[in-house]
């Protein structure tokens, strides 16, 4: 994961990179001030922080174990659910967002349609 602040003419000066090492990093998502990151080629979510200054830091390489092509994930409004879709495994898994940042497995939808990509909260 890497953060950026963004210059008074638009451009971008990098801040810091942390690797989780999990495979393909792909979408974040924020709740509660905490960043989850969906491993399409690994099955997991990795949790981060990021500094007041804006340097991340990783907080649990395997924040929680989800399914094969994980890829998209989305928070809800309140930041206190994770959704986080495997669409190459046609599952849906839900979290409960804990205050300390872990997360909690609370359900598995399973039988969408494969493949599918996206994922929208409200």
């Amino acid at each position: 994961m890497s953060t950026y602040s963004i210059n008074p003419n638009g451009s971008l000066s990098p801040i810091g990179t942390v690797s989780d090492g999990g495979a393909a990093l792909c979408w974040i998502a924020n709740a509660q001030g905490y960043f989850y990151g969906s491993n399409a080629g690994s099955g997991t979510v990795s949790s981060f922080g990021v500094s007041p200054t804006g340097v991340p830091a990783l907080l649990n390489a395997t924040a929680a174990t989800t399914h094969p092509g994980t890829t998209d994930s989305a928070a809800s409004p309140d930041g206190q659910f994770l959704y986080v879709e495997s669409g190459g495994a046609g599952a849906l898994d839900a979290f409960a967002v804990n205050a300390n940042g872990t997360l909690t497995p609370l359900e598995t939808l399973w039988n969408l349609p494969k493949p599918y990509e996206g994922i929208a909260v409200s």
